[in-house]
């Protein structure tokens, strides 16, 4: 007997924690792109290592910008810019930031990159330095199964991004993918529902209160009373996601520190201040 409550003990601990990591689907509109022109450096003068078709110290020229729902392209022999020209000479920049959907190692995969690559991320409570950083430009090639990067991210968390294409000659493609065993099998494309061009805009938020839903201040947190079975998600001002759960019926409670929070229910959105 004593065997079967230590099992139920463990099965029970495994469930409780397996649920505070379920994987947390975010509603993000991509990354900013920005996409430059006749040299690979952006508007940096390039250094001697560059092949010899265009004059030494040729600077880049910004194209367009736009907003891309993920970092996946195959260019081939071609380019972005959809033109005639041949695929030599061109980088890209993609910025904004990532939700993490759980808590655990990431390995950020940029093998399937042809020509240069360059990565960082920030805690958004340290942008002067980043979490981790890699790049691979100087000796070109392409392809390579050592460009990944490791990194401890934190369930419900933004970070800061940053990824560059380089692009020098011959054939081009470029595939922003991760990989981490707390939700996935394989290595995939990260997800448009994980990327933002922005972080949440504390002063977009709806008032509810007029809605059936109420959300009051108490000691210790809020309450959510009124629910009828929507998704329910809190964060900080600074866009971290604190607690979340789904489908929610009558009322939770939330305990939470003093401070400034966004509840968010189904699509409706308030502000309370926890005191």
């Amino acid at each position: 007997m004593k065997r079967i409550y230590v099992l139920l003990a463990v099965l029970f601990s495994v469930g409780l924690s397996y649920a505070q990591n379920d994987y947390l689907t975010g509603e993000g509109d991509g990354l900013n792109g920005e996409y430059w022109k006749g040299a690979t450096n952006f508007d940096e003068i390039e250094g001697s290592d560059f092949w010899n078709k265009r004059p030494q110290g040729t600077v880049a020229v910004k194209m367009f910008e736009r907003v891309e729902p993920t970092i996946d392209f195959e260019w081939g022999d071609g380019n972005p810019f959809d033109d005639t020209n041949e695929d030599f000479a061109f980088c890209c920049k993609w910025k904004g930031y990532l939700l993490a959907p759980a808590t655990g190692t990431y390995t950020f995969d940029m093998t399937h990159w042809d020509d240069g690559f360059w990565f960082s991320i920030w805690d958004l409570s340290d942008l002067d330095s980043p979490l981790a950083h890699d790049e691979y430009w100087n000796t070109w090639g392409w392809d390579k199964p050592e460009w990944i990067v490791d990194v401890d991210l934190e369930r419900g968390k933004f970070y800061k991004i940053e990824v560059r294409h380089y692009e020098n000659e011959f054939g081009s493609h470029a595939r922003f993918a991760w990989y981490c065993d707390e939700f996935s099998t394989m290595t995939e494309v990260v997800p448009q529902s994980q990327l933002y061009t922005q972080l949440p805009d504390p002063t977009s938020v709806n008032n509810m209160q007029s809605e059936s839903v109420q959300v009051t201040s108490k000691d210790n947190g809020i309450l959510i009373k009124g629910l009828n079975g929507e998704p329910v998600s809190v964060c900080n001002m600074v866009g971290s996601v604190v607690y979340s759960a789904q489908p929610v019926v009558n009322a939770v409670p939330v305990n939470l520190p003093a401070g400034l929070y966004i509840v968010k229910v189904g699509t409706k959105s308030t502000k309370v201040l926890v005191k």
